[in-house]
């Protein structure tokens, strides 16, 4: 059978997670693409596939040979492409991981100036703080905040934020001094379950890093939900500037612990491929690269 056909066939069904709708996205019969996807195993010798009678899955050799597969496949257009001189305005849909808070507030803004530029491009976004994978997930690119784990995809830093202490004024008030890292061990910390170890808060100050244990009422993956639970005085919250700007201004909350900076935490695009991407995710990663440069909204 055709190898090119079988390739992309295979990553349609790995992308789709079903025969069928593989079938009816590239014109083939369910049996013809089983066909092609039988052909593919029996040539490498492994599985490739997770079959069950509700979802098709990518096994661990499935995800590599997908990799790869679509990295072929992307090479081959971009040869296609240089020669006709097309794919050099970006069209398509383009499906987007953002997260909620940072997405909803200060991506948005930059995912409409990008539409304004580039008119034939959609967009299909994700909101959710969850750590998705691009492959399994049918991801474009993602937009990230935080400390990125070793992986083979392609991370471009946009910006940074920095992490604040707040509390409200009158919890302050009500409750003892926070001089010291160490004083938090007897306050309801609020915390975010997607903050590296939610348990534990990291201060450096000149001459030593602190650990400190954590404990509190709250555990929830909304960074906003916490600040609005500080604002009314439940607890001290651990958040990026982003998020607690609007209430420090407001003075709605307060800053502590200034003396002892915490890791500022970065903001990345993450995409599959360095070489021969689509236009209209080059595009796109070069639009938020160029709009965020030097450019922190979200500053206090």
């Amino acid at each position: 059978m055709n190898k090119l056909v079988s390739l992309k066939v295979f990553c349609r069904v790995v992308e789709a997670g079903s025969f069928a709708q593989c079938g009816r996205d590239l014109g083939l019969s369910s049996a013809m693409v089983t066909k092609h996807i039988a052909a593919l195993e029996a040539e490498l010798g492994v599985r490739l596939l997770n079959r069950t009678t509700r979802k098709v899955s990518a096994t661990e050799a499935g995800i590599q040979y997908f990799e790869r597969s679509l990295q072929i496949i992307a090479d081959l257009e971009e040869a296609d492409a240089s020669v006709t001189q097309l794919g050099t305005t970006p069209t398509g849909k383009l499906n987007i991981s953002a997260p909620l808070d940072f997405g909803t507030t200060h991506l948005l803004p930059a995912i409409s100036a990008y539409l304004l530029r580039y008119p034939e491009v959609s967009v299909n976004i994700d909101f959710s703080d969850r750590k998705v994978s691009l492959v399994e997930d049918g991801f474009d690119v993602a937009v990230r905040l935080g400390n990125l784990s070793d992986s083979t995809l392609v991370a471009r830093k946009l910006n940074t934020t920095k992490m604040f202490v707040c509390a409200a004024p009158d919890y302050l008030i009500r409750h003892s001094t926070i001089g010291e890292p160490a004083d938090l061990t007897q306050h309801n910390c609020l915390q975010y379950a997607y903050y590296g170890n939610p348990l534990e808060w990291v201060f450096q100050s000149k001459s030593e890093s602190q650990r400190i244990k954590v404990h509190g009422s709250v555990f929830t993956n909304n960074g906003r939900a916490l600040c609005e639970m500080a604002c009314d005085g439940l607890g001290v919250v651990l958040q990026p500037e982003f998020i607690v700007s609007e209430h420090l201004k407001s003075g709605r909350l307060v800053r502590i612990l200034d003396g002892f900076n915490i890791d500022e935490i970065g903001l990345y695009a993450i995409y599959p491929h360095r070489r021969f991407l689509s236009a209209k995710v080059r595009s796109f990663v070069n639009f938020l690269a160029e709009y965020f440069s030097g450019n922190s909204p979200w500053e206090a």
